[in-house]
């Protein structure tokens, strides 16, 4: 633990005077009371949204999400890639082009999740949070196709190929 000299001490006496005289508080007591409240509220929100109107879509999303993952894994596959997670960090070059391809795979799915949960909180919350909307859209579509993906296509060329490496499947 740091000690501080009489000198420094005085100082940081001083300052905070300042802040009090100038009726501003520092910026790790204003934050995090705020922050606390933030993350509890989209807590709350993301809770409450399985059991009220639209909770179909916190199962139909992630279930499309994972169609198209399941085509795309069974494509790096059969053309031998790795998976896709491994893929993206670990390789630099393919990096750009590996997330253009996915992303082209998810965006309709994706903006789809934000249109609704939209449409949710303004019929059952009467407000709009967008990070709470792009949390939601990204744990409905994103995390399922990265990690859907990646388990397919490590699978497949892990169990199934066969020794003339056609997959089955096709």
């Amino acid at each position: 633990m740091l000690r501080l000299t009489s000198s420094q001490s005085n100082l940081s006496s001083r300052v905070r005077l300042r802040f009090r005289e100038n009726n501003i508080e520092s910026s790790s007591r204003v934050c995090a009371p705020a922050l606390r409240e933030i993350w509890f509220r989209f807590c709350s929100n993301l809770y409450a949204r399985a059991g009220a109107a639209f909770t179909f879509r916190l199962v139909l999303q992630p279930l499309v999400v994972g169609v198209i993952a399941i085509r795309a894994g069974l494509r790096d596959a059969s053309a031998g890639r790795p998976g896709y997670l491994w893929a993206i960090f670990g390789r630099g070059a393919s990096r750009r082009t590996l997330i253009k391809e996915g992303w082209q795979d998810i965006a309709r799915v994706f903006f789809l999740a934000l249109a609704v949960d939209l449409v949710y909180q303004l019929l059952v919350l009467h407000w709009f949070y967008p990070l709470e909307a792009l949390a939601l859209a990204s744990l409905v579509a994103v995390l399922p196709y990265l990690l859907l993906r990646s388990l397919v296509a490590l699978v497949i060329r892990h169990r199934v190929v066969r020794p003339s490496g056609k997959i089955p499947l096709q």
